[in-house]
């Protein structure tokens, strides 16, 4: 039984009031995270950056619940797909202990709109068995049953939205 998170990263985990706010080095975090684990050396600093301070904290830990209450696996849907690799992501994410979660990103479909990706990416998975989608954009009407919409941040009633739906 294979459980998916399909993950917007703006607007969910990286709220809109952090962007353009990060004050820490980006350089100085980057040492301080291969001090602690070699695994990012060759990240993109500013890429580390962007997950260490301007990821809400909060949304992270509520996520990594959700990946360890039910399972489930992180596939980003996020449009930061069209700019970063899936080892790019694992690094980012490795940074709230997610890393061996995220395991792929979801297709370049032929339109920036995440509908098709996500439908393309559920095509070519039949072994799914249970999937949620946690982005800002409602998706509700193509996937019924299967979206959070986020106001900003992963939050509580997010996370218990989500539970329920990959409980079922």
């Amino acid at each position: 039984m294979k459980k998916i998170i399909f993950q917007d990263i703006d607007g969910v985990l990286y709220p809109c009031f952090h962007r353009g706010r990060l004050k820490m080095n980006q350089d100085r975090v980057k040492a301080k995270l291969i001090a602690t684990d070699s695994y990012y050396e060759d990240a993109n600093a500013k890429d580390l950056l962007a997950s260490y301070e301007g990821f809400d904290k909060g949304a992270m830990k509520r996520l990594k619940k959700l990946v360890d209450e039910t399972g489930a696996y992180i596939v980003v849907s996020s449009s930061w797909r069209f700019m970063h690799t899936i080892k790019d992501f694992k690094q980012m994410f490795h940074i709230h202990g997610l890393k061996d979660a995220v395991i792929d990103i979801a297709p370049m479909a032929s339109s920036f709109l995440k509908e098709p990706s996500i439908e393309e990416y559920l095509h070519a998975h039949p072994d799914i068995d249970a999937y949620v989608i946690l982005d800002d954009i409602n998706m509700e009407s193509h996937f019924p049953g299967h979206c959070v919409v986020c106001p900003d941040v992963f939050d509580e009633e997010c996370l218990e939205k989500a539970l329920q739906i990959l409980k079922k």
